[in-house]
């Protein structure tokens, strides 16, 4: 390789000479302003998409601690449509009150608790058929 300059050249000479473009008419001003609202509104709505999508990925990547397991469910986990907990507070209290009456049935009155448990079971199973 040579260490030599490139010798400078004119190309002004080889360049076409610039004309500017008539005005546009005023409907295209029109026009062209639309055209900028609608893109500046495209990129806020892309903006607010990314914004949600980066909220959506900081929550789908946080760790749970669910017991005494820590675990990371790679998507937003909500607790109250979770399979983690079947039962509701209300339907909780339903079946302790239910249990608590049947227990002192069977403890006051044991044959006809034990009726009553017995036929309401049979009819479930009628209905359920």
């Amino acid at each position: 390789m040579s260490d030599h300059a490139p010798p400078d050249i004119d190309l002004s000479a080889h360049m076409p000479e610039v004309v500017p473009f008539p005005p546009l008419p005023p409907v295209t001003d029109i026009a062209v302003g639309r055209y900028r609202n609608w893109m500046h509104s495209v990129r806020e709505e892309r903006g607010e998409m990314a914004a949600a999508s980066l909220n959506y990925q900081a929550e789908a990547h946080r760790s749970l601690l669910i017991g005494a397991r820590e675990i990371r469910t790679f998507a937003p986990f909500a607790a109250a449509r979770s399979a983690l907990e079947t039962l509701t507070f209300g339907q909780r209290m339903g079946l302790l009150m239910f249990g608590l009456v049947v227990a002192v049935g069977l403890l006051i009155w044991p044959l006809n608790t034990a009726t009553v448990l017995l036929t309401a079971i049979g009819m479930v199973y009628l209905v359920d058929m």
